[in-house]
């Protein structure tokens, strides 16, 4: 084990210079802790590929004596890198041997047993098993209100997780229950104007296009709209999608000069 160890961090170090020059005089947990951060700031640049070794690396050293949270850390962003990655089986398997530690030796309400639970739940909507997904959802949800409360921001996200999956599964109405309890929760925190709040609306625009009720998904499109172009200048590339959904809905209701105006912003 420690042979390997050795090989796994001179190779990290191969391919990071800095590495060794950085932790030579460091312990254990403390080169374990850099290479998370390191990992996390290549995630972060979306550089997924070059992180998964440092996570190894981290995996590692803590693997035996902790610390449990660091550990853990390090499987859930191991897993999620998997997901960019494609590589979804190998991903499950890092989240359930995180999820197993961090149960034992953390806790089932510690908050990187939820990020592992949050991050299992959106593999499993990549991989097309919404129940399983929504199962999770459902459960962080509850454990949130019970740390929060019912009107917390993070619970929310919660709702609008869950109607995003939903949408997923073409359960546009139920989505929409979703979405609205979060506008509900968000709209006295953030105000009328927040990118939160554009970003709910045009969700709830998504689902009434799909259900083809294309003037509900018009009022919805248009409230997002207003605060992105506020927010953003105009034109802007966030608003080209719902600018291509509303030439659509607009054409779908036979009024084609709006549905060619809407087409040419897009």
């Amino acid at each position: 084990m420690l042979f390997f160890q050795f090989i796994l961090l001179s190779g990290i170090c191969s391919f990071y210079p800095n590495y060794g020059c950085r932790t030579d005089d460091l312990s254990d947990s403390s080169k374990a802790t850099y290479l998370l951060h390191e990992g996390d700031s290549l995630a972060d640049e979306g550089k997924c590929k070059q992180a998964i070794p440092l996570y190894l690396a981290s995996i590692t050293i803590l693997k035996n004596n902790g610390p449990w949270d660091k550990l853990v850390k390090s499987y859930n962003e191991l897993g999620w890198c998997y997901i960019d990655q494609s590589r979804h089986d190998i991903a499950l398997d890092s989240l359930k041997s995180g999820l197993v530690i961090g149960k034992k030796f953390l806790g089932d309400d510690h908050n990187e047993v939820l990020s592992n639970l949050s991050n299992t739940s959106g593999l499993y909507r990549v991989m097309g098993d919404y129940e399983k997904s929504i199962q999770l959802l459902t459960l962080i949800m509850e454990k949130d209100i019970k740390k929060y409360s019912p009107f917390h921001l993070i619970v929310a996200a919660d709702y609008n997780n869950i109607g995003l999956t939903y949408s997923d599964m073409a359960d546009y109405d139920i989505a929409i229950t979703y979405y609205e309890q979060a506008l509900r929760i968000a709209l006295p925190a953030f105000g009328e104007k927040h990118i939160k709040i554009a970003f709910t609306y045009n969700n709830i625009g998504n689902a009434y296009l799909h259900k083809k009720e294309f003037t509900k998904a018009l009022e919805n499109y248009n409230k997002s709209i207003e605060i992105f172009e506020n927010v953003f200048g105009k034109p802007n590339s966030v608003c080209a999608a719902t600018y291509d959904n509303m030439g659509l809905a607009y054409r779908l209701l036979k009024q084609y000069d709006a549905s060619l105006f809407y087409a040419k912003k897009g």
